[in-house]
């Protein structure tokens, strides 16, 4: 069973267990899902209404774009906790292990690359939630801010999950990494304030 298939007890269950999978990369994506889910109510309360006839096609864009991201999220919070089961398996095994050499690279990308995806999707989403900003049932511009909030924790999450695997890879490789975390995250905090600050 996937983590998509649990149930939330089930989940939270599963997070909470003293297991190394899932844990916060899976959290991250779950967090992402959420966050995108909130967006798409959002505009499905505002879609057919009069008032925002003129912002319909633009919003189901977003809405499509969000419910797209949602799937995704859960399909990347899956990959996270294989991902890091299989490295973690590695990990205890002896360095100069066979085993542990000849797969330690695409375990440790199967780790790395999800927290990355998600960090990346929640950029995105981000764009998507802005763009609501005015378009939608201003009944729900409460909904719309916790949209973007949520989002944005998750994108912060999976950046740490991308910084606590670095010493795993090529120096140079780590600080391209860093590099584009840092940068990610700032625009990711720029979107949401801006989208807090529409809603306020």
């Amino acid at each position: 069973m996937t983590l998509a298939d649990s149930t939330l007890q089930q989940l939270i269950d599963e997070l909470g267990a003293r297991t190394p999978a899932p844990g916060g990369g899976a959290a991250a994506s779950i967090t992402a899902a959420v966050g995108a889910a909130l967006g798409a109510m959002v505009i499905n309360w505002s879609l057919g209404r009069t008032s925002l006839e003129r912002h319909e096609e633009e919003n189901r864009s977003h809405l499509d774009a969000l419910q797209h991201g949602a799937a995704r999220a859960l399909e990347l919070a899956e990959e996270d906790a294989q991902g890091y089961e299989a490295l973690n398996a590695l990990m205890k095994l002896p360095e100069d292990d066979a085993v542990r050499r000849e797969q330690w690279s695409d375990a440790v990308d199967g780790a790395m690359v999800p927290p990355i995806e998600t960090l990346e999707l929640c950029l995105s989403m981000a764009g998507s939630l802005s763009g609501l900003v005015g378009a939608t049932n201003t009944m729900l511009k409460s909904d719309l801010a916790a949209a973007a909030v949520l989002v944005e924790a998750a994108g912060r999450t999976a950046a740490w999950n991308i910084h606590a695997n670095l010493s795993l890879v090529e120096e140079a490789q780590a600080t391209e990494l860093a590099t584009r975390v840092s940068g990610h995250l700032g625009e990711l905090r720029t979107v949401t304030a801006q989208v807090e600050q529409s809603c306020r």
